[in-house]
């Protein structure tokens, strides 16, 4: 495994943990809810930021000969734009808990979809990348 995704799966493990944090705020400790939801925000955005610049121009590099991550490519990048929207919408209505029913549905549709995502990339995407490193 390359040192990149390497980097970008101990990313996944720490987005997973704050989004587990903002879980247990929602429940557990609304005063702690803003801070705990900055901090998830902050790491999504850094991680994304890290992707576009070390793991996405080899491969869209690639796909321009390569069918196979060309397709793939095409997939995340459908794919992102749904997710980054959730999240988003999220993190805009959301600064505080609001302790209805609606919050906890929005976070379970924003967490449910960054785990599958997460799930893919390392299963899907990340595997290309070092194959193209190897």
């Amino acid at each position: 495994m390359s040192e990149i995704i390497s980097r970008f799966r101990e990313d996944h493990a720490r987005i997973l943990e704050a989004f587990e944090q903002v879980e247990q705020s929602i429940t557990d400790d609304p005063d702690s809810f803003p801070k705990s939801i900055s901090s998830a925000k902050d790491l999504l955005l850094a991680h994304l930021a890290a992707e576009e610049k070390d793991l996405y121009p080899p491969l869209r590099e690639e796909a321009k000969t390569n069918r196979r991550v060309d397709s793939v490519l095409e997939l995340y990048a459908k794919d992102m734009v749904e997710i980054a929207k959730v999240a988003e919408d999220f993190f805009t209505k959301y600064q505080a808990v609001t302790g209805d029913f609606e919050l906890v549905s929005d976070f379970g549709k924003l967490y449910g979809a960054m785990q599958v995502r997460i799930r893919h990339e390392e299963h899907d995407l990340y595997p290309e990348f070092d194959k193209l490193s190897a």
